[in-house]
């Protein structure tokens, strides 16, 4: 099999790999901070929308 291959093939499939993996973890690592955000984002309406249900508090800070 290796012989049968090219030595510049060889390189651009190993090349291939390593930019295959960081490509990987950068979609991860994007993938974890959009979620994140999101969560984020949620839990902040979640309260807003327990807080005003309870009491008028966050309604009082606005003013």
């Amino acid at each position: 099999m290796g012989a049968a291959l090219p030595n510049w093939l060889t390189n651009v499939a190993t090349y291939g790999q390593i930019i295959s993996i960081f490509v990987g973890i950068i979609f991860q690592i994007g993938l974890i901070v959009l979620l994140f955000m999101l969560w984020r984002d949620l839990h902040k309406f979640i309260q807003a929308k327990v807080g005003i249900n309870n009491t008028n508090k966050t309604q009082e800070e606005e003013k």
